[in-house]
């Protein structure tokens, strides 16, 4: 059965669609890409996510909204990427000098394994260990408990909100050059 949205579609305009989007997702990446760090997601991966929504009925579209399908699965994607570089997660972990989505290669872990969660945690927990063990307790509160507030490490750390400002301010530059 075919889903409502590609009835009265031909397999090349099904096609066509496809490729239009993905030429999308390709320019929308690079755009982001020369704005944030460097993208380990596949434009491929976007679209398929953005299908995935369409197909699951979470970003609906029908004809009569006035569009064509290839234009709201193009906002989907925009969509999508936009909520990659903007997620609290991402914002987290580039304030640290990392993402999880968006991770440059490091000098001593391989470009693939850089897009492993677990290995740059462990990667960039070393370095803090090896460079500022004074901001450990700091790092693990931002990275493990998601909190990234000076205010609110202050006060699970028992610190004052002066040396957690410092503290991210170190951790910030230590962790930029060791991507």
């Amino acid at each position: 059965m075919t889903h409502k949205a590609f009835q009265g579609q031909t397999e090349q305009q099904i096609r066509e669609d496809y490729e239009f989007v993905l030429f999308f997702a390709r320019r929308k990446l690079r755009h982001f890409s020369q704005h944030h760090l460097s993208v380990v997601v596949s434009p491929e991966d976007v679209v398929q996510e953005a299908y995935t929504k369409l197909l699951k009925g979470e970003r609906p579209w029908s004809p009569e909204q006035g569009y064509e399908l290839r234009h709201h699965l193009a906002g989907c994607v925009k969509s999508i990427i936009s909520n990659y570089y903007t997620s609290k997660e991402s914002r987290l972990l580039r304030e640290m000098g990392e993402s999880l989505h968006f991770v440059a290669a490091t000098k001593d872990i391989k470009p693939e394994e850089a897009m492993d969660v677990n290995v740059m945690q462990v990667h960039y927990r070393n370095q803090v260990v090896n460079n500022k063990p004074e901001y450990l307790g700091v790092y693990d509160q931002m990275v493990s408990e998601d909190i990234q507030k000076p205010a609110e490490l202050a006060k699970q750390l028992q610190q004052p909100v002066s040396f957690i400002n410092t503290a991210k301010l170190a951790l910030k530059r230590l962790l930029s050059k060791s991507r």
